[in-house]
């Protein structure tokens, strides 16, 4: 038995990525090591995007599978800033 299952819920999720500290698996920052020094300054800048691009659709396939995605309003917010992600020259 689900709790509460068919009532209306909310979530806030806050989150620090992509901002310091920067800490992300490997696995995500390792796509743009190739970037780094010339184009970029951090990858796991980048990598942390990733992740977080990856657990969103985690969320959403979960959506889905509950059933809940149609009556569901799914807002991504960010501070449209930036630390450590671009070049400092350019």
């Amino acid at each position: 038995m689900e709790i509460n299952k068919g009532k209306p819920f909310f979530i806030y999720l806050p989150s620090n990525a992509p901002h310091s500290p920067i800490y992300v698996d490997e696995k995500y920052a390792k796509p743009y090591q190739h970037l780094k020094v010339k184009e970029i300054v951090n990858p796991e800048f980048y990598g942390m995007i990733t992740n977080i691009d990856e657990n969103f659709g985690k969320l959403e396939k979960l959506l889905k599978k509950k059933k809940l995605a149609d009556n569901t309003t799914l807002i991504f917010m960010t501070d449209n800033g930036t630390s450590d992600g671009i070049s400092k020259d350019g």
